[in-house]
């Protein structure tokens, strides 16, 4: 399997199962997905299981023509947990990459909504936190209901609760900006 692009007629290869990136110790694995995002740039964000020397992860990518860069490993700044089912929901036209993930542990994993890029990522939103309306906190997030445009402002539906890892209690579209 590979990451392309295809202008016009043409198919570029951006990366390949099994290539190591430009950093020099990440080997790009499995695919998470058959869908990847492109923007107007040319840039191409994916997601895809991935190893470095004794570290097997999923992770976020970004291509281009000159190479390939994790932009998001599956260690991210809600802890020292390990992320797993990492889906890219969107990519910008700077290559801000929009993306959900759950944490492995426990009975009821821990989700989260990113933004990322060349930078290190940005967290949008976490389970079991307070939302900007009082008295609700987010349950869960929907990758299917999210969209990213291309100044980077982020759309997403939520399922909510009244009380931090509570019963489901309605859901709620924020925008982040």
């Amino acid at each position: 399997r590979s990451a392309v692009r295809i202008d016009g007629t043409t198919v570029h290869e951006l990366v390949r199962q099994g290539d190591l990136i430009a950093d020099g110790i990440t080997t790009v694995g499995q695919f998470r997905s058959s869908s990847g995002f492109v923007n107007s740039a040319g840039q191409v964000a994916f997601a895809a299981d991935y190893t470095q020397p004794s570290v097997a992860r999923q992770g976020v990518f970004l291509a281009t023509d000159s190479g390939t860069t994790l932009v998001a490993p599956g260690l991210l700044p809600s802890g020292t947990t390990a992320a797993t089912n990492m889906q890219v929901v969107g990519i910008s036209d700077a290559g801000r990459v929009a993306l959900t993930t759950e944490f492995v542990g426990g009975t009821d994993p821990l989700s989260g909504v990113y933004l990322t890029g060349t930078g290190s990522p940005t967290l949008v939103a976490f389970e079991d936190t307070a939302t900007p309306v009082p008295g609700k906190f987010f349950r869960a997030f929907f990758s299917e209901a999210m969209a990213l445009n291309d100044a980077g402002q982020l759309a997403f539906m939520a399922d909510l609760s009244d009380t931090a890892n509570g019963a489901a209690a309605g859901r709620g579209i924020f925008f982040y900006d």
